[in-house]
């Protein structure tokens, strides 16, 4: 039998997600959406082509296995000399990145503490939602986390919309959509929100979260692929800031920062109108 949704929204229908891309109606205000699907671009793609990270998403999968897993002296040298190579350089720089990646590995535990960090996340999806946090699967050490991200952000003013909490979002104009993490009220308007669990999700990232950031900030409309609805942008939310709440794995010290998406916006606009003429360019015969 083909494979449905789970959303659990509406009658059983077709995964919202297929071949690596979003597929979504033609936007409409007025009652069910209509009309053929149209293919949209995930936004997680769309951030890694803007910002050329198909090395550096390599490197960013890697440390996310290996970075917290291994407590030793020798998994730190290792993973010292990893941080001062280059996934873009001459090949033998590249071939010793995954001879030195190989031997953390072999240091032992690496993908146990991968495994903690994708539950981790999903816990604190809960603390977006609003929903009462099940700890009942938590080490101590990851409630101390949850408990410590609700302090920050009772702290820091942030008022989370549990409405929106990991819902799909669409930038119909670019043929993007995505599954934004969540949407909150700061400093009187309404900015996405972004949760990241590991310990610098900037050391080789930053473009890409912002660029990612920028297509959430900019969606038209939300959309739930069950009753094939949409509901219309929220009317304070920010085009040019957004919150990325940091819960490094284990620590109990989470943070937030602010991101300007405005660095992004010229560089997103410039590069996909320029993919786009060159896709509909019919004549390349000299």
């Amino acid at each position: 039998a083909p494979a449905l949704c789970d959303c659990g929204e509406g009658e059983p229908h077709a995964p919202l997600v297929s071949s690596g891309s979003y597929w979504i109606p033609d936007i409409t205000f007025s009652g069910p959406a209509k009309g053929k699907n149209v293919r949209c671009m995930r936004a997680s793609n769309a951030a890694k082509y803007l910002a050329d990270m198909f090395a550096i998403e390599q490197r960013n999968g890697r440390f996310g296995i290996a970075g917290t897993a291994v407590e030793s002296e020798e998994a730190e040298l290792i993973r010292a000399e990893l941080r001062t190579l280059n996934p873009r350089g001459e090949k033998a720089e590249v071939k010793r990145l995954n001879a030195l990646y190989a031997k953390l590995q072999a240091v032992g535990g690496a993908y146990v503490e991968a495994d903690r960090g994708t539950f981790m996340h999903s816990l604190l999806e809960q603390v977006v939602a609003g929903a009462a946090v099940a700890y009942l699967e938590c080490t101590d050490g990851e409630r101390a986390d949850t408990e410590a991200l609700l302090k920050l952000i009772k702290d820091h003013g942030i008022v989370l919309q549990p409405q929106y909490a990991e819902r799909v979002i669409v930038w119909q104009q670019m043929r993007i959509a995505g599954r934004v993490d969540g949407i909150a009220q700061y400093r009187g308007a309404e900015e996405i929100v972004d949760l990241k669990t590991g310990s610098d999700p900037f050391l080789y990232g930053e473009k890409e979260i912002v660029a990612q950031q920028l297509v959430y900030a900019h969606l038209e409309a939300v959309y739930s692929c069950g009753l094939r609805t949409f509901a219309p942008r929220p009317e304070r939310l920010r085009y040019d800031r957004s919150l990325l709440l940091v819960s490094p794995y284990g620590q109990a010290k989470p943070y937030v920062r602010r991101l300007n998406l405005d660095v992004a916006k010229s560089a997103w606009v410039t590069a996909f109108e320029a993919k786009r003429r060159w896709l509909k360019a019919s004549d390349v015969t000299a």
